[in-house]
């Protein structure tokens, strides 16, 4: 169980299955599920991230499935590239939003993408990477501020 509070179209994503864009009323909203999956079996479908944009609008869920859906105006370009290249996969295992316009993803098989972030954050994961050290979750925060946790 969750208890959140935020904008409208989230409930309907985390309650109902049904998305406002299968209703007809997209704009700028995507959804991605598991293949194979039905409105039926999304409606039962355990959340494993939320995070929020820099808009009153913006949001992205990832479910346990790594089936997801976002919607917002600050959905990062960079970000939806990389959604885009990867063929919207349902794989995902969590994404995160900051305040300024950066965003992380990390996908199940561990690869992971970033961008809009500070160049100390850029040094950071590059740091972890070379060490072997994986990032767990990744957050951001005003000021170019940020938060890891790694392996």
């Amino acid at each position: 169980l969750a208890i959140w509070n935020g904008p409208g179209g989230l409930d309907k994503a985390l309650t109902s299955g049904v998305s406002a864009a299968e209703e007809g009323k997209s704009n700028h909203h995507h959804r991605h599920q598991a293949s194979g999956g039905s409105r039926a079996a999304r409606r039962h479908n355990r959340v494993s991230s939320v995070a929020f944009g820099r808009t009153n609008d913006t949001w992205f869920v990832v479910f346990k499935d790594g089936s997801w859906e976002y919607r917002g105006r600050s959905i990062p370009e960079g970000l939806e590239s990389i959604l885009s290249e990867r063929d919207s996969r349902a794989d995902l295992d969590t994404v995160t939003l900051g305040p300024g316009g950066e965003w992380f993803l990390k996908a199940r098989n561990g690869k992971m993408w970033w961008g809009g972030a500070s160049e100390g954050f850029d040094d950071l994961m590059e740091d972890l990477e070379e060490s072997g050290r994986i990032p767990r979750f990744v957050d951001f925060g005003d000021f170019g501020s940020y938060f890891v946790t790694h392996e």
